[in-house]
């Protein structure tokens, strides 16, 4: 590794900044990034440096670059005050020691890293005065991405570690229970309807703003010619604050003046605490701002409080240094902080408390895209293709926008996972993972979750998942998607527990479920343990909570065929069908999805019933072709027929792995071993690495060709 590395890594994030915005200038740091030589390190930083020079002498002084040297340019530009001396100081530092790279003599490599060092200088001064914003992009080592990743697409790899699990999953063209295995996948930032429909016009139009007022600020300094700040600031401050009325309700300084306290405050720095509560009480105010004035050696340290009017606890406290002489740059930076906490905490308040300890952004703009993200998720039932365009374009702006806000990255990698674009959403995963140890403890853990769930065992998911829980055990997501990854594990009795957990929390709330998927793998597990009267009583409640719900009656008509009720099997089979077509779904989804619960259940007659009529019912996709391929094989109906239709579909997607698998299947079922192997490992070649039923099927037939050799 070169001594300079890191100055590189620097200036990589300017490339980013400069991209698409300055092409002469991101050539040349390209060059500059892609080389380890000192002496062609020298000699970009120099062309760097003349790019933004030109540029300044020709559009800033209105005169032809011409030949005139840098040194001359450099010293007209801080003449004529376009660059501030501390720039001037690097942009000479830079053309002092470039000059031994155009014209090479002797040096030190360690010279390189002060000209790189005041080359980031030079472009970050550069890029906010052209208006262009650096977005702050953390480097990742091609090493740390590439070795995960190419350790977990070896072939086998995840099937020598992982075990059998009693997992069934019905491959219906409905995604029922491919919906259930997302969540589990993505843990809790999968849960979108945790968020209300538009959360954030919700916020504008509750009359909820915060109501806040700046009190004179104190002269600690004992320098009385500082005196015009204690009100100068203030009002600065309320100036700036009262442009955001839509969001914030400023007390304006007559209404603070005009108050008795405020003389006594003005003259008695001991006072501030007693006194602000009556000030908050006359003046109504939420958020009381105070303040104070330091000297040092060079300038002045501003002081800066946010206190809770209803607690009197301190919100926040900011401090910033500089010149009492340029006091508006010193100002506008303390009620930029200022408007962006108060923005971002209100912003908060709309959201259900769960969701909230998992913002990590002080930037308004990025959590407004990722409350929009959130929003556009909690319609995915209504229009499934539609939301999800809209939430990930929101995600991926919240991220661009801050590159440090976490629970974005996470709802981006969801919304990859949930388009079953796994190669991203794994890329962006390992973008995160890398980062993991500069986290916070829960933010840690979630990103510990995501990339056990895409890359490692759901025993990893499992401990990751209680850890979370030890940190706050309120959090009805995390123990959703525990018990989940309890029934990949088969362990039916713990995931009864942790879901049952969450609805009680749901239910303490005083708000339903984010969706039905809540009840139904509760639902579901009672099944798996026979208790078919808690199950019916539980799908009682989610059709309360979900009224008319397709999905919500499927199930009932899966328990009733379960319990062999047959007045409600005969009710729930008609409302299926009823509500079905209502949201257009075709008939084929409709038999080929009665066919499934019946087969399931031991009741052939009546599926291969559905099964004709789905037969005459042509599918129009592969995905539906798959379905029927596979409910005629696994049922027995007819293997060939269904090996037939299993080629048609991989003929029109040949990147759909549950095809491979149906393949599979039939040619395992008629003891064609070694193909069968074949299809199921192109399967898992090509699927999200958690499927357990591919990883089944592929030790099935291992064990099946070895048994073979035996015998």
């Amino acid at each position: 590794m070169q001594i300079w590395s890191a100055e590189i890594k620097e200036i990589e994030k300017y490339l980013e900044a400069v991209k698409d915005r300055f092409p002469e200038l991101e050539k040349e740091l390209k060059q500059l990034v892609m080389t380890d030589d000192p002496n062609v390190l020298l000699l970009y930083s120099r062309r760097c440096l003349e790019v933004i020079i030109t540029d300044l002498y020709e559009n800033e002084l209105r005169r032809p670059r011409g030949t005139e040297p840098l040194k001359g340019i450099i010293d007209k530009l801080s003449h004529d005050e376009k660059v501030p001396s501390h720039i001037k100081a690097s942009m000479d530092g830079v053309n002092t020691l470039s000059t031994f790279g155009t014209h090479p003599k002797d040096f030190d490599p360690e010279q390189v890293k002060p000209v790189l060092n005041n080359l980031s200088t030079v472009l970050k001064w550069y890029l906010k005065y052209k208006g262009s914003p650096i977005t702050t992009k953390t480097r990742i080592e091609e090493s740390d991405i590439e070795a995960p990743w190419n350790e977990f697409k070896k072939e086998g790899k995840l099937i020598e570690q992982q075990k059998l699990f009693g997992f069934n999953k019905f491959k219906l063209l409905s995604g029922i229970l491919s919906a259930v295995i997302l969540l589990a996948l993505a843990g809790v930032f999968v849960y979108p309807k945790i968020f209300q429909v538009d959360t954030l016009r919700k916020l504008r139009t509750s009359g909820g703003r915060i109501a806040l007022a700046v009190i004179p600020f104190q002269n600690m300094s004992n320098d009385s010619t500082l005196n015009y700040l204690k009100e100068w600031i203030p009002e600065s401050i309320v100036s700036y604050l009262s442009n955001f009325s839509e969001d914030l309700q400023v007390r304006q300084p007559e209404s603070i003046y005009s108050l008795p306290e405020n003389r006594a405050l003005t003259n008695n720095a001991s006072l501030v605490p007693s006194i602000t509560a009556l000030i908050s009480q006359k003046l109504d105010a939420d958020v009381i701002i105070s303040g104070s004035m330091t000297k040092t050696g060079t300038g002045i340290i501003v002081k800066t409080t946010l206190i809770n009017t209803k607690t009197e606890e301190v919100l926040r406290s900011y401090n910033v240094e500089g010149n009492p002489e340029v006091i508006n740059p010193i100002i506008d930076s303390l009620s930029q902080k200022i408007k962006d906490y108060l923005i971002v905490s209100r912003m908060k308040k709309g959201l259900n408390p769960e969701v909230q300890s998992f913002i990590s952004t002080s930037s308004p703009e990025a959590l407004k895209h990722y409350i929009l993200g959130k929003d556009a998720n909690s319609e995915r039932l209504n229009n499934y293709d539609l939301s999800n365009i809209i939430a990930h374009e929101e995600f991926l702006k919240a991220v661009r926008i801050d590159s440090n806000f976490i629970a974005a990255y996470l709802s981006l990698i969801d919304s990859y996972t949930d388009k079953e674009l796994y190669d991203s959403a794994k890329f962006y995963c390992l973008r995160l993972y890398v980062r993991r140890n500069q986290m916070p403890p829960q933010l840690k853990l979630q990103t510990e979750i995501i990339h056990s769930g895409l890359f490692r065992m759901p025993y990893d998911c499992i401990k990751y998942l209680n850890q979370l829980l030890e940190l706050d055990d309120q959090q009805p997501g995390a123990y959703f998607s525990l018990g989940n990854w309890y029934r990949v594990a088969d362990q039916p009795d713990k995931a009864i527990s942790v879901f049952e957990k969450s609805l009680e929390i749901y239910n303490k709330w005083g708000v339903k479920p984010p969706t039905v998927y809540n009840y139904i793998a509760l639902g579901e597990t009672y099944c798996d343990k026979k208790l078919y009267k808690k199950a019916e009583r539980l799908y009682k409640k989610a059709e309360r909570d979900f009224l008319d719900n397709q999905t919500v009656t499927w199930y009932e008509f899966q328990v009733s065929v379960e319990a062999k009720d047959m007045v409600a099997e005969e009710y729930y089979l008609k409302k299926f069908i009823t509500l079905a077509r209502e949201s257009s779904r075709s008939e084929f989804y409709i038999a080929i999805s009665i066919a499934n619960v019946y087969e399931a259940w031991g009741y052939h007659e009546k599926a291969e019933e559905y099964i004709r009529k789905a037969l005459i019912l042509p599918p129009d996709s592969p995905v539906d072709i798959n379905v029927l391929a596979w409910s005629l094989i696994d049922f027995g109906t007819n293997i060939n027929e269904g090996l037939e239709l299993a080629d048609k579909a991989l003929e029109l997607d040949p990147h759909y792995y549950p095809t491979w698998d149906t393949k599979g299947w039939g040619l395992y079922k008629q003891g064609k071993y070694k193909e069968a192997l074949v299809a199921f490992q192109k399967a898992d070649s090509i699927a999200p690495k958690h499927d357990p039923e591919v990883v089944s099927h592929i030790q099935r037939v291992k064990k099946a060709i070895s048994d073979q050799k035996n015998n």
